[in-house]
């Protein structure tokens, strides 16, 4: 904000100011004032394109990691841009007396630039010094001295002021903001989502499906609903330790992630059982998915601390049509009595309703 501004105050000086009141040098000292104002505005110009540039290439690359030298690399421009400020106020103060240049861009960069103490007194600084060290090679009063010297100073430390205090402001109320956020997103994602897997929990699942029926009733497009099985989830629990059984059900959670489509629903169903629906299949598809899942539990065991675990699920299938889709019950009760009779008849496979 700060370099688009003075950019564009930069470019109105120049088109309209400056290229008007500049004449050949040497003409008069007024003429080459003019001149060296032209100078000192096209440096501050090019000085803000470069800040402007610099944002957007960091923009375009914002996960980038931030270098320890680009922390530093906005203020230090500000502060090259209130120097040459500061160089403009003084030979103002030589044609006009008046120091409102070095006043106003002091201000509106303690305002705009959110930097704490003692960062902004350091970049602060270098205008300040260029000011009241400029005033060395000027054929000024001692009286006019005194009262720029005093003037910087004052100017100096309430912009110092100015910036702390906007800083504390901007800070805390950024940091509360931050942990709100941060607090509500919390607790959103523990009211849908299952803490151990990381899978929507049951609540979330019924909400997203009733959509997704309501869109096969209106589209006719066929989708499979799936409730999926740890085989001997028990056994696992009893002989390894229920450390071992809740990293076996964040292993399906995470397979069952990298094993769908992003338009599938997961959810963890409780205990050890998972349940999916796949939209917008054919009629056999539904059946080809579930035994897909199957073959990679079976053909993946999972590695742990206490070594390799085979994993196998069974798998109930029910299609969901225009014709069910309205009965959420109807559907999971189909599914259910198809993973029933799934670990009836053995395990480690897949039934459809």
């Amino acid at each position: 904000i700060y370099g688009a501004f003075m950019l564009l105050m930069e470019v109105v000086l120049i088109i309209f100011i400056d290229l008007i009141r500049i004449g050949p040098p040497g003409t008069s000292p007024a003429v080459n004032r003019y001149l060296t104002y032209f100078f000192l505005h096209i440096a501050i110009a090019l000085l803000c394109l470069i800040i402007l540039l610099l944002t957007a290439l960091k923009f375009r690359h914002r996960d980038s990691r931030v270098l320890p030298w680009e922390k530093g690399l906005p203020g230090l421009f500000v502060s090259l841009i209130l120097s040459l400020l500061a160089g403009i106020a003084l030979m103002d103060v030589v044609g006009t007396g008046r120091t409102e240049v070095f006043i106003s861009s002091m201000l509106i960069a303690s305002i705009l630039t959110i930097i704490g103490f003692p960062w902004n007194a350091i970049l602060l600084s270098l205008p300040y010094g260029v000011f009241i060290l400029g005033q060395d090679f000027l054929n000024l009063e001692p009286a006019v001295r005194l009262s720029l010297g005093v003037n910087g100073s004052v100017i100096y430390l309430a912009c110092i002021a100015i910036s702390t205090f906007s800083y504390g402001d901007y800070y805390i109320n950024l940091l509360k903001n931050i942990q709100l956020r941060e607090a509500n997103d919390k607790l959103s994602h523990l009211a849908t989502h299952d803490p151990l897997t990381g899978l929507p929990n049951r609540r979330y699942f019924e909400e997203q499906l009733q959509r997704e029926l309501a869109l096969v009733e209106r589209s006719g497009k066929k989708g499979y609903l799936l409730l999926l099985d740890v085989d001997h989830f028990k056994r696992i629990n009893d002989r390894y330790g229920h450390d071992t059984g809740d990293l076996v059900l964040s292993a399906i959670g995470e397979t069952l992630r990298n094993s769908t489509r992003d338009i599938d629903l997961i959810a963890r169903w409780g205990g050890e059982e998972f349940i999916l629906y796949l939209p917008a299949l054919t009629d056999s598809s539904g059946r080809t998915a579930a035994e897909r899942l199957r073959l990679r539990f079976e053909e993946n065991p999972l590695s742990s601390p206490v070594g390799t675990i085979p994993l196998t699920v069974s798998i109930g299938v029910s299609p969901v049509t225009p014709e069910n889709g309205d009965n959420f019950d109807r559907v999971f009760k189909a599914a259910d009595r198809a993973l029933y009779l799934a670990k009836e008849r053995g395990r480690n496979r897949v039934e459809e309703a």
